[in-house]
C-alpha cells in the first residue's frame, strides 16, 4: 500500500498486514478498515490461476467481492506449476492484471 506524505510531493511505499474481512467485501490494514481503492497495488494469492488471469480459490468468492470495485493494479501470486491453460472462470470472477510466479511474469 502506498501512503502519501503531506508536503513532500513524493510517495513512499510501505507494507502492512492486510486481512480480507470474510463476506464483507472490504479489507483491514493493521486493524483499520480501509477503502480498497486507496491501495495502488494488491497482491492476490491463489491455489491456481489460468493464463487468462482468473483465480482458483476456495469457492467462497471473498476476493471477488472485495475486488469488484477496485481500480488499481491486481497482481496474482501463484506457483508456476499452478498456472493452467483452462477456462474455469464464472461471471462474478474478477481477473488480475498480472500473474507473478517464481519463473515468470505474465501481463494479462
Amino acid at each position: 500500500m502506498a501512503k502519501n506524505f503531506q508536503g513532500t510531493g513524493h510517495r513512499k511505499s510501505s507494507i502492512a498486514k492486510v486481512n480480507l474481512v470474510s463476506g464483507k467485501g472490504k479489507i483491514t490494514v493493521n486493524g483499520r478498515d480501509v477503502n480498497i481503492n486507496d491501495c495502488d497495488i494488491i497482491l492476490i494469492p491463489g491455489l491456481a490461476y489460468n493464463v487468462y488471469g482468473y483465480r482458483l480459490g476456495r469457492g467462497k468468492g471473498f476476493y471477488d467481492k472485495a475486488l469488484k470495485e477496485y481500480q488499481g493494479i491486481k497482481i496474482g501470486v501463484v506457483c508456476d506449476d499452478n498456472i493452467i491453460d483452462e477456462h474455469f472462470e464464472e461471471a462474478h470472477d474478477v481477473k488480475v492484471d498480472y500473474l507473478v510466479s517464481e519463473k515468470r511474469i505474465i501481463k494479462i
